[in-house]
């Protein structure tokens, strides 16, 4: 996973897909940062 973006439009994305391309890794638009952190503490 890589996070892109600046203040409230950081995204989590998958590193593949935004290093290689979507034909590498399909079906992640991003994952905001507040929520993927919550997904993760929260496990």
């Amino acid at each position: 996973m890589t996070v892109a973006g600046k203040g409230e439009r950081r995204r989590y994305y998958c590193a593949n897909a935004k290093e290689k391309g979507a034909s590498v890794c399909t079906g992640m638009p991003g994952v905001k940062e507040p929520a993927a952190a919550e997904a993760m503490l929260s496990g």
